[in-house]
């Protein structure tokens, strides 16, 4: 008995032993659900395509969303190396926006895997 109550470490049960005993009891925490990144030349597609044009767009609903596709649309500028110019008459204009959005995530994928980052797309909540 005495040494029951001086050691008290043998009655209480081992932490593998307890996380043991609460997942049989509880049921297992669902996982966060999220949706798939999106490609940036589909980003960038969609910032130079999309009819009306997002960026003249008002709604108050689709502020978060027309600010995280402008500042992607911003930052691959400058992966574009020789620049790019767009010509919205051009009957090729929307051949000319993806084949420049797919050039831009090619140079940004290059360079984040260059840096070990495995990002691969625009990912929003």
């Amino acid at each position: 008995m005495e040494a029951k109550f001086y050691n008290k470490q043998q009655d209480t049960p081992t932490t593998n032993e307890v996380s043991i005993n609460t997942e049989n009891n509880e049921p297992p925490a669902k996982r966060r659900r999220t949706s798939e990144a999106t490609n940036l030349k589909d980003v960038w597609f969609t910032w130079y395509q999309h009819e009306p044009r997002m960026w003249s767009s008002t709604d108050a609903g689709t502020k978060y969303a027309r600010s995280t596709v402008k500042q992607v649309v911003a930052f691959l500028g400058p992966f574009l190396s020789d620049g790019f110019k767009l010509h919205a008459k051009s009957p090729r204009y929307r051949d000319e926006v993806l084949k420049i959005g797919a050039a831009a995530e090619i140079e940004l994928s290059a360079y984040l895997r260059g840096r070990d980052i495995r990002a691969r797309g625009l990912k929003t909540h």
